[in-house]
């Protein structure tokens, strides 16, 4: 589940936040054994979430796909432009 919240945030270039519902509440990086579980996915993932967010996402995609779960998007500030 995170993993998959990680791989929402690079589509569209977005640094994950770990709060809880109402920000209060079960505090994430109060947590050992949740950032713990989850180190690889930030070292994984946050490189590349911030080459994308760097990229500037512009939701003028202009690209389809035929299935309805895959997700496009285009990065135009990127060179070459990039798609997620």
């Amino acid at each position: 589940m995170v993993e998959k919240y990680f791989l929402r945030c690079l589509f569209y270039g977005i640094f994950p936040s770990m709060f809880s519902v109402n920000a209060a509440e079960s505090p994430y990086w109060e947590n050992p054994a949740w950032y713990d579980r989850d180190r690889a996915h930030f070292r994984r993932y946050l490189p590349l979430i911030k080459r994308v967010a760097e990229a500037g996402w512009n939701p003028i995609t202009q690209a389809t796909v035929d299935n309805p779960d895959i997700f496009v998007e285009r990065l135009e500030r990127m060179r070459p432009i990039i798609s997620t």
